[in-house]
């Protein structure tokens, strides 16, 4: 059985649904774990990056940036917790269509009545 994987979004609202400001918050707490290239331009980890989430500006935190940079996972954390940002809990999509049609999937191979060859 694949094992569950979490991942969160911090929103960019807190807990009395106020907008955080500044507007460009997602993109400065994701530099902590970008690169720069050669040209200048930030590339973001696959661990964290800035995204939109239903409207709201916001931030992806995989869950493999707590093994691989325990520091920048710590600030990232305590970051949103200082500023009452709302952190939201998101599974991995692929994992949560597997569970949910794991058991059908399972009934209709099965069930499948075997064909005899001719």
């Amino acid at each position: 059985m694949r094992k569950e994987i979490n991942n969160w979004i911090i929103l960019g609202k807190d807990q009395d649904n106020q907008h955080f400001r500044p507007s460009d918050w997602a993109s400065r707490l994701c530099e902590l774990g970008c690169t720069v290239t050669d040209k200048g331009t930030v590339k973001y980890s696959k661990n964290i990056r800035p995204i939109r989430h239903d409207g709201h500006i916001a931030v992806y935190v995989y869950s493999a940036l707590k093994e691989e940079s325990q520091d920048i996972w710590d600030h990232v954390m305590s970051f949103a917790k200082s500023n009452n940002l709302i952190v939201v809990e998101y599974h991995d999509p692929l994992t949560t269509f597997q569970r949910m049609f794991k058991n059908h999937t399972e009934a209709y191979f099965c069930e499948q009545p075997q064909h005899k060859a001719a």
